[in-house]
């Protein structure tokens, strides 16, 4: 039952789950400023309430695989599945804890041609985010991704967060 919810979690858009889009229109539909402003707030808190549980269930499937309930195989579908939400650039974010959670445990002698694929998407994708969003965060993520996985993931002093 657990693998089931924390797999239902996952294949949910947690923009969807709290239906950002529409709270953000009803809001810009809003005739009194001050009304709009708070609308726009409860949506803002919404979406972040969302995210930060998506992100516990990413580090909660991580647990789940270091246990070993999880296989290396739904660990690279997962990883794959966010690697081709490229445009979110949340989910750069949502990959880095997962890659930072597991990464020791996936990186080893035979997951090596899958993991250098990985990394080497991982470098193209980051080359975009770093030009194409000002979004601080995911940059610090992917910078600190590929530093530690340079030092054979043994933590290392982040700089920020």
């Amino acid at each position: 039952m657990l693998l089931t919810k924390c797999q239902r979690a996952f294949d949910t858009d947690y923009n969807k789950e709290v239906n950002y889009d529409e709270l953000i229109s009803e809001a810009e539909k809003c005739t009194d400023e001050a009304m709009k402003k708070e609308l726009k707030k409860h949506a803002e808190e919404k979406l972040s309430e969302a995210k930060r549980k998506w992100l516990g269930n990413i580090r909660f499937l991580g647990e789940l695989f270091k246990l070993k309930m999880l296989t290396e195989g739904i660990m690279f579908d997962c990883i794959e599945r966010l690697l081709e939400q490229e445009n979110d650039k949340q989910n750069f974010v949502f990959l880095c804890r997962l890659l930072t959670t597991i990464g020791k445990e996936l990186d080893k002698p035979a997951n090596q041609d899958k993991i250098k694929s990985l990394f080497e998407r991982l470098e193209i994708i980051a080359e975009k985010v770093m030009v194409a969003y000002p979004f601080y965060r995911a940059r610090a993520n992917i910078n600190y991704l590929f530093k530690l996985k340079k030092n054979n993931w043994m933590q290392i002093q982040r700089q920020c967060f």
